[in-house]
């Protein structure tokens, strides 16, 4: 059980900010023990597949609504959408190569139902969002790439996608309502304390989004060590400054989870100003887009330890042990993980795998 102790947390943080005429926000800590149950949670079937060995870049954005997996692919400069079936490992194309010019991001809508796609057009970003099931696009926004100071595509979880954008003297966060694709604008200026939006302006902001009507949550970063920025837009509080390791933040039932300048997974409750340590050592997360369930892993030497946790039964289950895992997904309801992993053979021979392990409820 390791104690993390909220001075220290929030002491860099504000260090950083240079907070000298402001208090200290009041945090509550609390430790929950890594309670691992003995066995391991039951595995029905295990899907392996080979990846193939074209040049190009390939990112899983996660599982689709109909549980294909979402991959977008770069060659030869040209990006395309691709579904493909983890059984099999065939691909199906839903935006082919080219077709709305160089996609600078894009991430899962609404459980996997959509894709929210970041375009990029001469000197402007167009943002729309596709339908899987239709494959129409809906344009739905577009900005001045120079003036975009973080993309929405970058948020993770259950929170809204948000855009913070630079226009005249003006600081904008634009929030996208992913059920009816309208965007809601907020002045930061007017929002924020002053002595934060420099840091907003300067700083790298590697994601921002809201959480229910107006919690804004942004990872940013000095190039050295990331953190947190909570602010309650309707409320007249202090931000909450969060120091974190140069990782990603994502949200869920009213929690956001991320990992600590420590190597720990900790949750933050924001209806509760509560902060708790869920396990220690950890190198990556990812949360089921229901948010019922948290996979996280632990390197121990050359194995990487892949555990899963009932969100809110709160135990730890071993599901998964292997070498060179390079990322990993869960589905909506949480009864599949996908791992991209490598394997070596005993000639030295270096395969890239895609593996799904489909669990029994």
């Amino acid at each position: 059980m390791k104690t993390i102790k909220a001075a220290r947390v929030f002491a860099a943080g504000l260090m950083l900010l240079a907070l000298t005429a402001c208090n200290s926000p009041q945090v509550r800590t609390v430790v929950v023990e890594e309670t691992m149950d003995a066995g391991r949670m039951e595995v029905e079937n295990v899907y392996d597949n080979e990846e193939k060995a074209d040049k190009g870049y390939r990112r899983y954005l996660g599982f689709s609504n109909t549980n294909a997996l979402v991959v977008l692919e770069k060659k030869e400069q040209k990006t395309s959408l691709q579904l493909m079936d983890y059984k099999t490992g065939k691909m199906q194309s839903v935006m082919p190569a080219g077709a709305f010019g160089e996609i600078s991001g894009a991430s899962l809508l609404n459980a996997g139902r959509d894709v929210l796609i970041e375009a990029v057009r001469g000197d402007s970003t167009d943002i729309g969002v596709m339908n899987l099931a239709s494959r129409r696009v809906r344009w739905v926004a577009s900005y001045k790439t120079q003036d975009i100071l973080t993309y929405g595509s970058a948020a993770k979880g259950q929170g809204k996608p948000a855009y913070v954008v630079r226009e005249g003297d003006s600081l904008l966060l634009c929030v996208l309502e992913p059920e009816d694709l309208t965007f809601e604008t907020l002045d930061l200026r007017s929002a924020i304390p002053a002595y934060v939006q420099p840091y907003l302006e300067n700083a790298s902001v590697e994601s921002a989004f809201l959480m229910g009507e107006r919690q804004l949550v942004a990872l940013v970063s000095d190039g050295t060590r990331a953190y947190v920025l909570l602010k309650n837009l309707e409320e007249e509080v202090e931000p909450v400054i969060l120091g974190i390791s140069a990782r990603k933040v994502s949200a869920g039932s009213e929690k956001i989870y991320y990992i600590n300048e420590e190597g720990s997974l900790c949750s933050f409750d924001l209806a509760t100003n509560t902060q708790s340590t869920i396990a220690a050592h950890v190198e990556d997360f990812c949360l089921s887009q229901s948010s019922g369930r948290l996979a996280y892993s632990v390197r121990e030497g050359t194995a990487v330890r892949i555990f899963m946790r009932d969100v809110f039964k709160g135990r730890g289950i071993l599901v998964d042990i292997r070498a060179d895992v390079r990322g990993f997904l869960l589905n909506t309801e949480g009864n599949k993980i996908w791992i991209q992993h490598a394997e070596t053979s005993k000639t030295g021979k270096r395969t890239q795998m895609t593996t799904v392990l489909e669990f029994a409820e």
